[in-house]
């Protein structure tokens, strides 16, 4: 009896790749940063990835406690979060002070083009808690730009959870919009 491949996982494959074509060819660029389980003592393995030449990550963190006071990036396209010109924790939708954590620190060069809106887009896959989602928020450089690099944190609340968080899958894709309140 021979066993034929799996369609599903073959056309989603080339849908990822004619995604990926398709950005590269608009100009635009996709940032992927993965963390795969390693083990259950373990919070799992950065895989590496890459960003937009000025939007850089600086650092993933699966644990952690968010701090009191963490105010959410817009999740709207034509209102995008103005980016503060010094170190900042943003949410990732709700971040509530006390949750467990994924965090994300993305670093924002002095070379950014000023009053730019970048589309970023986090897909989240928990074991524990169980979770598997994607959030969408939207940010804008500073019209005047930073004078040097500036890290911001970004939280996804992973719940009032202890840890640790087991993580499956966690990526971030970040590609720059063609105009303030127009992304791809």
């Amino acid at each position: 009896m021979t066993t034929k491949p799996n369609v599903f996982w073959r056309h989603a494959l080339v849908w990822i790749t004619l995604l990926c074509v398709a950005s590269f060819a608009s100009g635009s660029a996709i940032a992927v940063v993965t963390i795969a389980p390693s083990s259950p003592s373990e919070n799992g393995t950065y895989l590496g990835g890459s960003n937009l030449n000025y939007w850089t990550q600086a650092g993933l963190d699966e644990v952690g406690t968010i701090p009191l006071g963490v105010g959410s990036l817009s999740s709207t396209v034509a209102s995008p979060t103005t980016l503060a010109a010094s170190a900042t924790n943003y949410g990732v939708g709700t971040a509530t002070g006390g949750h467990t954590f994924v965090r994300w620190n993305l670093t924002e060069a002095a070379s950014a083009p000023h009053a730019t809106e970048i589309e970023i887009t986090f897909t989240i896959n928990l074991q524990s808690p169980s979770v598997a989602t994607s959030v969408t928020v939207y940010v804008e450089t500073q019209t005047a730009g930073v004078s040097s690099p500036v890290t911001y944190a970004l939280f996804y609340d992973s719940g009032g959870m202890t840890a640790p968080v087991l993580v499956n899958q966690v990526q971030e894709l970040s590609q720059q919009c063609s105009a303030l309140g127009t992304c791809p």
